[in-house]
């Protein structure tokens, strides 16, 4: 998280760069009526897609790590499938297909259905401890240890 923080203040920084630039050509191009706005309007334009980005690198979506979480605890649930419980390390989103890797070597596909940081439903899960809900797989088959990791990350 504090990755994309840094990321978001740098994207910041630079928006508030171009919006300083736009000011600044707005007055140049005030004075002068000759020219025409194409510098005001393009750097007005960087100052938007710099404040995107930093809201962009917040929320993850420009994460395009793979990611894995190493299981520190499984629950059942009544409906069926497993809750897993550990720290994301890159990006994992809900929706996404994931191997569960055991310690034997064994592996399970399936599929994240959500994702819960700190008792609220998530879209994505980067650099964070989370809990991952998985339909299609039972509690015993997986245990403490286990690996659960993006297709990217494995090759799969």
């Amino acid at each position: 998280m504090k990755k994309n923080v840094l990321k978001a203040l740098k994207w910041l920084l630079l928006g508030v760069v171009c919006a300083v630039l736009t000011v600044i050509f707005f007055q140049l191009e005030k004075e002068d009526r000759r020219r025409r706005y194409s510098l005001t309007v393009g750097c007005g334009m960087l100052t938007v897609l710099c404040l995107a980005a930093a809201f962009w690198s917040l929320t993850g979506k420009m994460d395009g790590r793979p990611g894995a979480l190493i299981v520190e605890d499984v629950f059942g649930m009544k409906s069926g499938g497993s809750v897993v419980v550990g720290r994301v390390q890159g990006a994992l989103a809900a929706g996404q297909r994931v191997v569960v890797t055991a310690k034997d070597g064994s592996k399970t596909e399936t599929k994240i259905y959500a994702i819960e940081i700190n008792g609220r439903k998530a879209k994505t899960a980067v650099d964070y401890p989370a809990a991952l809900y998985l339909k299609e797989v039972e509690p015993s088959g997986i245990h403490k240890g286990d690996r659960v990791s993006s297709k990217e990350e494995t090759g799969a």
